[in-house]
């Protein structure tokens, strides 16, 4: 395939021709750190595309509607829909490109997809540039067994039916995009950078920001009883009322069974209660002014939320809390988050890929870092350490061999942990990694 040229320096996006190849279809993958600018980043690249030759733009923004709605708000927010018309395809009646430059944003949804397959189609020879965020999930085959599954299929079509274009796949865990057999496919691997203000791993295991707890199962639905739990929400209103913050979030991604998740909510308003039915200066030990400590607890119960359903929402304007499993896990921003609760692993060995999507206390912290707690298990601790020297590993390999993919991912495999492994599927061998 064409080698891509992708040579770009961080937020300056001023000769199209030297990022990418305008005259031959590609697939090019970026990969940048948990939450440290990629949607800004495919925001300033639509508006060069745009500029350019291409006709339109597919933002394969999430995989439920709130990660679509938090990515298609930016959009509008950065005034692309001043200059160019946004489309939803769910809402939308046009089965071809228009001649006017438009940005279609889609779900990763079967009928999503194929509608956006059908535009693409019925509109050649139309350039089309394809933005695949969190391109790790559904767009590689990671089944045990058989081809893949029906999302991904539709995925690699749209691939297939671009006359030209590019699609560029971006994502935080690039596990499964450089593993796969699909590699391939891959022309060119890029590596966004972050500045200095960026909160990463490393960020915080240097400034001991993790504290270990060990809580079992049945202590992830919040007991009452538990001495831990009371411990981790009297802390939280401590660092709010230190903070002096006007809104927070404190998150609990505690397992993926949504049951567990409404239990958490109901027990956390039954210590808050507790918290609220006692004096105030017999648990918190520091001299606080009582009248303001009340009104956050207050606030906090007020604003207890369940976020595990397409259609889950929460006030963002406030001290809130929120306890989830996968919509927590992956894509979605809490940019006032103050307090991260992580318990949820598996039995075994911690994939990378999902433990560090789960990190969404990563970013531009630097604000409030001092003010934050992140709460995991030892083996998740661990497992964050190996992580911090996997990421390295892995941006020094893209770093020498950003236009050999298959050099990248031959020299990846070799890489072994004690606590993590990697999410792909090897079909040469026709199992799961």
């Amino acid at each position: 395939m064409a080698k891509a040229v992708f040579n770009i320096r961080d937020n300056i996006l001023k000769d199209i021709e030297k990022i990418i190849d305008l005259k031959q279809k590609q697939k090019i993958l970026v990969v940048g750190q948990v939450q440290s600018g990629k949607t800004n980043f495919i925001m300033q690249l639509c508006e060069c595309l745009l500029e350019k030759d291409f006709d339109a733009i597919v933002i394969l923004g999430g995989t439920t509607n709130n990660l679509l709605d938090q990515t298609r708000d930016r959009f509008y927010k950065h005034k692309l829909s001043e200059k160019y018309q946004i489309i939803d395809i769910e809402n939308t009646s046009y089965t071809k490109i228009p001649d006017n430059k438009i940005i279609i944003s889609s779900l990763k949804a079967k009928e999503s997809i194929t509608k956006v397959n059908e535009m693409i189609y019925n509109s050649l020879p139309k350039k089309v540039a394809i933005f695949d965020d969190e391109s790790d999930y559904a767009g590689q085959n990671i089944q045990k067994y058989g081809e893949g599954s029906m999302l991904y299929k539709l995925l690699k079509q749209m691939y297939e039916r671009l006359y030209k274009g590019v699609y560029i796949g971006v994502t935080a865990t690039p596990f499964a995009d450089l593993l796969s057999n699909d590699s391939s496919d891959i022309d060119y691997v890029h590596l966004l950078r972050h500045n200095a203000n960026y909160t990463g791993s490393h960020f915080f295991i240097l400034n001991n920001l993790y504290e270990v707890v060990e809580i079992t199962r049945e202590q992830r639905r919040l007991e009452k009883s538990s001495k831990i739990w009371m411990e981790i929400l009297k802390s939280h209103v401590e660092r709010i009322y230190d903070s002096k913050l006007t809104k927070s979030q404190l998150l609990i991604n505690n397992d993926l069974i949504t049951d567990y998740h409404s239990k958490a909510r109901d027990n956390i308003n039954q210590i808050l209660d507790v918290f609220l039915n006692f004096d105030l200066e017999s648990i918190f030990s520091k001299k606080y002014e009582y009248d303001k400590v009340r009104k956050i607890i207050l606030e906090l119960k007020d604003n207890n939320y369940v976020l595990n359903g397409s259609e889950s929402v929460w006030k963002n304007e406030t001290h809130s809390i929120i306890s989830g499993g996968y919509l927590v896990s992956r894509g979605y921003t809490f940019d006032n988050l103050l307090t991260c609760v992580m318990l949820n692993e598996p039995i075994e060995k911690n994939a990378a890929d999902t433990l560090l999507q789960r990190a969404r206390w990563f970013g531009y912290r630097n604000n409030i870092a001092k003010f934050m707690k992140i709460y995991v298990s030892q083996k998740v601790y661990d497992s964050y350490l190996e992580c911090d020297d996997l990421i390295e590993k892995m941006e020094l390999l893209i770093d020498k061999n950003c236009d050999n993919v298959q050099k990248i991912r031959h020299e990846i495999k070799k890489i072994k942990y004690e606590n993590i492994i990697f999410t792909y599927k090897d079909k040469s061998r026709g199992k799961n990694e």
